[in-house]
């Protein structure tokens, strides 16, 4: 991101290259890294699971992925992630194609 340009102090101090180095400090950082970027509280697999899936799903309904891709996509991490009940139904789906 800090080759890119990203105008924030966050990246910077992920990086290393300014204090803080207390772990307190860090998480309070990161949290507001996180509010900066809006980036999801993900408080377990599941809901990280569940938000890798909505992303997929999202870029499929944009058009910018076709449909095997994205159940394929799917359909290994259902695999990959002991067979989820939410990814079952794509799991099926993948397969049936």
């Amino acid at each position: 991101m800090t080759l890119v340009g990203f105008s924030s102090d966050g990246p910077h101090i992920l990086l290393g290259e300014m204090e803080p180095f207390n772990a307190f400090e860090i998480d309070a950082m990161l949290d507001r890294i996180q509010a900066e970027l809006h980036l999801p509280s993900i408080g377990s697999t599941q809901e990280a699971l569940k938000t890798i899936a909505a992303a997929h799903v999202q870029r499929f309904l944009s058009g910018t992925a076709s449909r095997s891709f994205t159940l394929g996509v799917l359909a290994k991490l259902c695999v990959d992630h002991g067979h989820p009940p939410f990814l079952a139904d794509i799991y099926l789906l993948h397969h049936a194609a």
